[in-house]
């Protein structure tokens, strides 16, 4: 296994990079559940307005 690690480091680290992107967005979802929701309203306009 851990020769397999050495010669395949690049498979190895976009799995762990995929697997700490699907814990951080588990993460928010379930942090999210906590707070009030946003209306889509407000949501849509903040992303139609114009860039500074």
């Amino acid at each position: 296994m851990i020769e397999l690690i050495k010669t395949r480091r690049d498979i190895f680290h976009e799995i762990i990079i995929e697997a700490l992107e699907e814990v951080g967005l588990a993460n928010a979802i379930t942090e999210g559940r906590k707070n009030d929701f946003v209306p889509q309203e407000n949501i849509f306009s903040l992303l139609d307005e114009e860039p500074k």
